[in-house]
């Protein structure tokens, strides 16, 4: 599994749409609107709802970040709203929009019958809020939800993606969205120049697989019930939050689902005796918020965090794993500070000329009686074995002394020991 690398400003945005999300489960007042904005720089906020008819209505709250206009939809917080959830039982509903001429294109397949016809039928007050707090100086929309929120968020792009009232890119932030269309939807609506999606999932919430897809249609149709789960796919590109082997949030690019899977089974089994408390904490605004705060950006370099022991093995397991340590140690160089952007300066311009080098590692020992941090980087192949000079069998690499190191470099250790840049 890759890590996803975030920036700064990126891990900054991601929180502030999450925690928008959380505030439409709120009533705002004027005071709470003055919470949002010095929390999280949510400037003019206020809420909206909809109500096309008994069970079909939308509300949220709008604000601006920036120079973009912020449209948050509350998530599933009722049964009612989780009667649109299971309506998927009953009918696999085509676009309303089919067939009709986009900016960039058409959209066509099939979605979901109750996402679709909460969005549809409440359309035209979505686009009159839009063109209401649609000001020239917003570069951009930004659509944003929780749970039933993310897949309103998800239709209303693609129902204003042929709208030239808003001819600025549209960006969806998703958290914990269930599936909403077939396959034909997810590559029209992924065509679009104009939208961007962001979809957040954590790694035991059981509602992003919802409704259910592949394996399970082959299953239904194997009794001629195959029409009851049709072919749901997910839209976006997917940041599957998750934790290390030190309990260390992380964000990982797609995942294998059989491990996704695993991860959830083995939590949900932990916790049968609470089971649907578990499932409710799991799902929950907050625990994507906290994740997703406790991140630390990874600017600039792909890093994968692996576990400190498993390395020191590998070397280890090496030909000359103790003469390697011992031979590093001898040439170790005395440092008062140690910077991130001078540890990632060494591995590109001393990587050595090897077709199969595959990433460097960086391993830091605590040497608290001498007031010193050792500081190790080496070079790894294609085969997790570290690279030495074919013609003394010397690993390449350094070995550091250092008193301190910088906040950056320090946070890129948090609190493991060691880190691999890819």
């Amino acid at each position: 599994m890759k890590l996803v690398s975030l920036s700064s400003d990126e891990l900054k945005l991601s929180y502030i749409m999450a925690r928008a999300c959380s505030y439409t489960y709120e009533k705002i007042d004027s005071s709470i609107s003055r919470q949002i904005q010095e929390e999280i720089g949510l400037r003019e906020v206020e809420q909206f709802q909809f109500q096309s008819s008994e069970w079909y209505g939308i509300s949220g709250l709008s604000g601006y970040f920036k120079n973009y206009l912020v449209i948050a939809f509350k998530g599933s917080n009722s049964k009612d709203d989780w009667v649109k959830n299971i309506k998927f039982l009953h009918e696999y509903q085509p676009l309303s929009w089919k067939n009709q001429a986009h900016y960039h294109g058409r959209i066509t397949g099939r979605v979901h019958y109750g996402f679709n016809t909460a969005v549809n039928s409440n359309l035209g007050n979505l686009k009159s809020l839009v063109k209401n707090k649609y000001r020239q100086e917003c570069r951009k929309i930004i659509l944003t939800g929780h749970s039933l929120g993310g897949a309103i968020a998800i239709l209303t792009a693609a129902a204003f993606s042929k709208d030239n009232d808003f001819p600025c890119q549209k960006i969806v932030y998703t958290y914990a969205s269930p599936r909403v269309g077939d396959k034909e939807f997810r590559n029209n609506f992924e065509y679009l120049k104009e939208i961007k999606h962001y979809r957040f999932e954590y790694g035991y919430d059981s509602v992003p697989h919802l409704p259910l897809a592949r394996p399970f249609n082959l299953v239904f149709r194997q009794f001629g019930l195959g029409r009851l789960v049709p072919e749901y796919q997910h839209t976006g590109e997917l940041r599957y939050l998750m934790k290390d082997e030190q309990s260390n949030p992380i964000v990982v690019k797609e995942p294998p689902e059989i491990l996704k899977f695993l991860k959830r089974m083995q939590a949900h089994i932990a916790n049968i005796d609470n089971l649907p408390e578990h499932l409710q904490k799991e799902h929950h605004i907050d625990t994507y918020t906290s994740h997703i705060k406790g991140l630390k950006p990874l600017d600039k370099h792909e890093i994968k965090m692996l576990n400190y022991w498993k390395i020191i093995g590998i070397i280890n397991a090496a030909k000359t794993g103790v003469q390697i340590f011992n031979w590093l140690s001898e040439k170790a160089v005395k440092t008062p500070l140690l910077t991130y952007r001078e540890t990632i300066k060494y591995f590109t311009e001393y990587c050595p000329k090897y077709p199969k080098v595959n990433c460097g590692v960086i391993l830091r020992k605590h040497l608290p009686e001498e007031n010193y941090t050792e500081i190790y980087q080496v070079f790894l192949d294609d085969k997790d074995e570290l690279i030495c000079d074919l013609h003394n069998g010397n690993p390449y690499g350094r070995v550091l002394l250092v008193e301190r190191l910088d906040e950056e470099l320090q946070e890129l250790f948090g609190k493991t020991d060691m880190v691999v840049v890819k």
